[in-house]
């Protein structure tokens, strides 16, 4: 989690240089491009991690055709998604010149793979990986950016971010997950039993549904702020919207770390459950991340400049004040995923999204990109609150024991 934090400072880094390099409308520019190409590589997922976290643990002689098979299908989606998007008419504002339209597919295919190949480490035990990776892009794509920053004054911001994770996907797919990972046993805990293949699409088909809607909210609402005020008011509400993203990264990655616990160990009791101690680590992540954000974010907003500690403070504030609610909604999720319970967790994550997004737009026009903070915070609080009667419930049971639809892994069998 200490590499988690460090990395989630380098971006914050990151893009305090990008606005002492670049110009406002460049820093906006580019950072709706990044978040336009990051939304599409995690729709392009299929939200395929979640399934890898519950099922690869006990898929041991099954996971390298699970992983390509995956991946192949990723892979597609992201060129297919990619491609549509750089044919749009609503591209036109952000992709400048044939040739960042023509290379955004790859750049959508490169995020994808990226992001889903950390996910894979640590379905199989091999989460150690995770923070060196992190670490090293992070810190590589601040040093490309101040390299390239004095030659390139459009443009720049993309190619540091996209050539480091170029790179990273290149290693990890040549040397790490054939060598070193898949196939092997993790460092986890013990598997489980891999469940049938009713349950497996049930699985693949709620979690891509519940992935349109959850990946929606942190990358379609920039791509909203362009499309009502402006490239300029993008780069004020992308730093406070990164540090709240970086806080909720901390959050998921407990809830991640849940669910292969979960997934692995599925009759353990309620004493050592894994709900009650992740619930308990991540109130605690998100109220000092929340703390933390209030008290220093004007000496974070400050140091970008001061016309972004004006325009972006409350911002910054509202959504990490959401922080403690989405703990709860994070587990609350796990938990669906676990028990199986695909239509609450995709009633539960739609109007999550609907609402804040819904909320944004409304509140963009009064309040600026202030109301995005607050309609995040409204509907956080809320979704939270529902949840957490059955969260306190799950901490106090005895989780009831198997998977359902279960049946042996089989090595050579089809998944």
């Amino acid at each position: 989690m200490a590499a988690t934090a460090v990395t989630s400072v380098l971006g914050l880094v990151f893009w305090a240089v990008a606005a002492r390099s670049y110009d406002t409308a460049e820093v906006g520019r580019s950072s709706a491009v990044i978040s336009a190409a990051t939304l599409l590589a995690t729709l392009a997922q299929l939200n395929l991690g979640n399934v890898f976290g519950r099922f690869l643990p006990a898929a041991l002689d099954r996971q390298r055709r699970m992983v390509a098979t995956g991946t192949g299908a990723v892979l597609l989606m992201a060129v297919l998604l990619g491609s549509g998007y750089a044919l749009m008419p609503a591209s036109a504002p952000l992709l400048e010149g044939r040739a960042e339209r023509l290379a955004l597919p790859l750049v959508v295919a490169v995020l994808a793979v990226f992001a889903l190949q950390d996910l894979v480490l640590v379905a199989v035990g091999r989460a150690v990986w995770v923070p060196v990776e992190g670490l090293l892009f992070a810190t590589a794509k601040l040093g490309l950016l101040l390299a390239v920053a004095p030659l390139w004054p459009r443009g720049g911001i993309l190619v540091a971010w996209v050539l480091p994770a170029t790179v990273a996907v290149g290693v990890v797919s040549a040397l790490l997950l054939p060598l070193r990972v898949l196939g092997r046993p993790g460092d986890g805990p013990p598997r489980g039993r891999l469940p049938g293949r009713r349950t497996l699409r049930e699985s693949v088909a709620a979690e891509y549904a519940t992935g349109l809607v959850s990946t929606a909210v942190p990358f379609v609402l920039p791509l909203l702020v362009v499309h009502r005020l402006g490239l300029e008011a993008n780069a004020w509400f992308s730093l406070p919207w990164m540090a709240a993203t970086a806080l909720n990264l901390l959050l998921w990655n407990i809830a991640s770390a849940m669910l292969v616990r979960g997934a692995s160990r599925p009759g353990e009791p309620a004493s050592t459950s894994p709900a009650r101690s992740s619930l308990t680590l991540a109130l605690a992540v998100g109220t000092a991340g929340a703390v933390t954000l209030w008290l220093g974010g004007d000496l974070l907003l400050s140091l970008v400049g001061a016309e972004y500690a004006e325009q972006s403070r409350w911002m910054l504030r509202l959504a990490a004040s959401a922080a403690p609610a989405t703990a709860v909604v994070v587990v609350w999720t796990t938990l669906a995923r676990l028990g199986h319970r695909l239509v609450p967790l995709v009633v539960a994550q739609t109007l999550l999204g609907v609402g804040t997004i819904a909320g944004a737009a409304w509140l963009l026009g009064p309040l600026g990109i202030t109301g995005v903070g607050l309609a995040y915070l409204v509907t956080q609080v809320v979704g939270g609150a529902c949840m957490l009667p059955g969260v306190l419930r799950a901490c106090r049971e005895t989780p009831a024991a198997g998977e359902p639809d279960a049946e042996p892994a089989r090595a050579g069998s089809a998944a």
